[in-house]
């Protein structure tokens, strides 16, 4: 598969089952981390998409909002 659609699956994962936040997290990073970085400016940009998708009201599940910046502070 190409990198969108393992990005696209992951972040669905997440959102149905917050213990896959340190696999998935781990995931993106070994995914920024090949081919010398060739996909983390793709990446990057999904993962800041993602972050301002993310709904403004704290009183729901912030789990996507704790989750995203903390993958950009690793790939970074």
């Amino acid at each position: 598969p190409s990198v969108d659609e393992v990005i696209a699956a992951s972040v669905k994962l997440f959102q149905s089952d917050d213990s896959m936040a340190f696999p998935l997290m781990d995931l993106f990073v070994t995914l920024c981390s090949r081919n010398k970085g060739e996909d983390r400016p793709k990446i990057v940009s999904y993962l800041i998409q993602q972050l301002k998708l993310v709904q403004h009201d704290f009183s729901k599940d912030t789990g996507a909002l704790t989750m995203i910046p903390h993958i950009l502070a690793l790939v970074l």
